[in-house]
């Protein structure tokens, strides 16, 4: 990730783990600004907040969405309008 800052990835996961990827990233990789970390744990305004703001392509910045099974399911429409996932 460190070469191309421009690539995103999704993680999805067993929402009992979400928070769990998220420290499991921290631990890793640190609390480094690389890749940022979007982390969703609900589907309300914020979660829904979150994901929009992952949509669009940032350049020079890689990123990384944490969700869950399910909330992927309800907003599978959202992020399908996402670039180079």
């Amino acid at each position: 990730h460190r070469r191309q800052r421009d690539r995103r990835f999704i993680v999805v996961c067993p929402s009992s783990l979400v928070s769990n990827w998220a420290k499991e990233f921290d631990k890793w990789i640190g609390k480094a600004s690389q890749p940022k970390r979007v982390i969703v744990r609900n589907g309300n305004e914020e979660g829904l907040r979150k994901l929009r703001s992952f949509v669009p392509l940032k350049p020079n910045q890689s990123e990384v969405l944490i969700l869950s099974y399910e909330l992927f399911r309800l907003h599978v429409k959202v992020l399908c309008s996402a670039a180079k996932i």
